[in-house]
């Protein structure tokens, strides 16, 4: 689950927080999310950079024959670069480690083409160092990494390009032509760049509230208003978990079966308000006895509530079944229509077996029936299934 909150994605929504970075939860969550998909977008571009990148040889060989050989070199010493930082870009795990490697890539193209420009003084090499233009706009429209990245490319790019420029005694007007033009391109791809990122962490953070939205509702669906304990719907889905896992390594469930002891007469004596508050107070003590264990507590419907308590044997069942029992007596809610007690008590039943052999309907009609025992012996006491007890005694 994301780190961050419903209520920081409207806020980012509301506030426009998505254009460049978000706050530090959500911002966590972006780079976790779209990690794959930067790495995907690596690893695909690859032979695409490679392939266009070393087209760039045409130009050579058509403008600057003379100086082919050591341009055959540079281009074989950085597309050696490209598949390498694409290889390790895949094991890097911090997000801007990763972006810094990925913009090694065009800052070493420009240089190789700024390079070969220094090594020729003819009037056709100023028309060559404008491939080095064109490495930015390939970077910023295809590596969509960023507007951090992208500002990083065109501010290195252009430091290089303007540093070369300057060291070849490069005529005024070339030189202000070139950084027009190279400023035009990084300014408008960066912004491009800029755009495209704003509007990918727009739909990340719908996606995410739809998400979010979607899974309070499923918690919420499974979640007893009154009570706030489980219902039903979260016991079918916790039983096909623990059964499931079960299939590998067998286990003992117990299902322990509770009912309020005269429930509907605290009704009709004190009104339902007070009805609701005894529930609660019920659920809270179950609520308390399954904290820290694997054991999940169900409101199972009207006064009736369920413990389906993975690991636990017949003895185990029994044991956290009393504790519960006395626990309810000794809360001491008062029921004068509740006799001989006088306050509020709870018959329960206990229904055992192993999983996946005996199934959570078996197990449930086994607690039912030592149920149905404890309130024919006299209610406000635990039973076992039949058979349990003739063992027992």
């Amino acid at each position: 689950m994301p780190q961050s909150s419903l209520a920081e994605i409207e806020d980012a929504i509301a506030k426009r927080r998505y254009l460049d970075r978000f706050l530090p939860a959500l911002e966590a969550d972006f780079e976790a999310r779209t990690a794959n998909y930067e790495r995907r977008l690596v690893r695909l571009s690859l032979w695409p950079t490679i392939v266009t990148y070393n087209a760039f040889l045409a130009m050579d060989i058509v403008l600057l024959p003379q100086t082919l050989v050591p341009a055959v070199v540079l281009h074989v010493l950085v597309t050696l670069l490209v598949v390498a930082v694409t290889a390790i870009y895949q094991r890097t795990s911090a997000a801007r480690n990763r972006r810094w490697m990925v913009a090694a890539i065009p800052l070493a193209m420009i240089t190789q083409i700024m390079i070969i420009y220094q090594m020729n003084k003819t009037d056709i090499s100023h028309h060559y160092q404008y491939l080095a233009i064109m490495v930015v706009v390939y970077s910023n429209i295809t590596q969509r990494l960023g507007s951090d990245f992208s500002r990083f490319v065109s501010v290195g790019g252009a430091t290089i390009y303007l540093a070369f420029l300057l060291a070849a005694d490069t005529p005024v007007e070339i030189v202000m032509l070139g950084c027009a033009m190279m400023g035009a391109a990084g300014y408008l791809t960066t912004v491009a760049n800029m755009r495209m990122q704003s509007d990918a962490r727009f739909a990340f953070l719908q996606r995410l509230r739809e998400e979010l939205m979607r899974h309070a509702a499923e918690q919420q669906s499974m979640h007893d208003p009154l009570t706030k304990l489980q219902n039903r719907r979260f016991l079918q889905v916790e039983a096909q978990r623990l059964w499931h896992a079960a299939t590998e390594a067998p286990c003992a469930v117990a299902v322990l079966l509770l009912d309020i002891d005269n429930f509907k007469l605290f009704n009709d004596t004190y009104g339902h308000a007070s009805g609701d508050t005894c529930l609660q107070h019920v659920a809270r003590i179950l609520a308390e006895a399954v904290a820290d264990t694997q054991h999940v507590a169900i409101r199972f419907g009207g006064e009736e509530f369920l413990i389906l308590a993975a690991g636990a044997d017949a003895d185990a069942g029994w044991d956290l079944a009393e504790r519960v029992r006395l626990r309810i007596e000794a809360t001491g809610i008062h029921h004068a229509a509740n006799l001989p007690a006088g306050v509020v008590t709870a018959s329960l039943g206990v229904g055992t077996g192993m999983a996946p052999a005996v199934r959570l309907e078996d197990l449930i009609a086994q607690a039912d029936a030592a149920l149905y025992d404890a309130k024919r012996a006299g209610r406000n006491r635990t039973c076992l299934p039949r058979h349990e007890a003739r063992l027992r005694a």
